[in-house]
């Protein structure tokens, strides 16, 4: 298709990658277990332990299940963490009954620091993802800005042109005529 350069913008969602099923299920496995290990862990400790430094000791579990995973595999987490804790850490043990209202207050806390934690995770990596995304395009910019300033030929510039849009857009070929750039079709989709 031919349009005119002013009228012509590419528009592209930019949306950081998704991870795939099997890391989904890694993730969510890791915020199963991880906290149930940490726990079986600290289970020797629990009567020396207070229980402020156990729920401490998962939070960083959980805050690296989040920071690895996705923010499901960090809820999990969260959830796994905060049973756990009640399950072995809090007395009567091996219940799921907890009898001291610091304990409860601490369970919650727990549940929710791990919630907050794994949803701010989520929301650094998208940023990073886009900070990545928009450092590779002002760099595009920038390459091609100097370009034209050194360069002895408007062709030179073109040709640079012509392969930056080829590789950004994911074109087979494109041309310009004139003052209009011809994109005749498209390897995939651009979303």
């Amino acid at each position: 298709m031919s349009t005119d350069a002013g009228t012509w913008r590419p528009h592209r969602t930019r949306t950081p990658a998704r991870i795939g099923p099997p890391r989904d299920r890694l993730a969510l496995t890791a915020g199963l277990a991880t906290p149930f290990l940490a726990v079986l862990a600290l289970v020797p400790f629990r009567t020396s332990l207070s229980h402020t430094n156990a729920a401490l000791v998962l939070v960083v579990v959980v805050v690296a299940v989040a920071a690895l995973g996705s923010r499901t595999a960090g809820v999990v987490a969260a959830l796994s963490a905060a049973a756990w804790f009640d399950f072995f850490l809090t007395r009567p043990y091996e219940t799921f009954d907890i009898n001291a209202t610091a304990d409860i207050e601490t369970a919650v806390l727990l549940l929710v620091v791990g919630v907050i934690v794994a949803r701010l995770a989520f929301h650094a990596r998208r940023l990073e993802a886009m900070t990545v995304t928009d450092a590779a395009d002002l760099a595009r910019v920038h390459r091609t800005a100097d370009l034209a300033r050194s360069a002895n030929s408007a062709d030179i510039v073109v040709d640079h042109v012509r392969t930056e849009l080829t590789d950004l857009l994911a074109l087979r070929t494109c041309r310009a005529s004139g003052a209009a750039w011809d994109v005749p079709s498209r390897r995939t989709s651009v979303r």
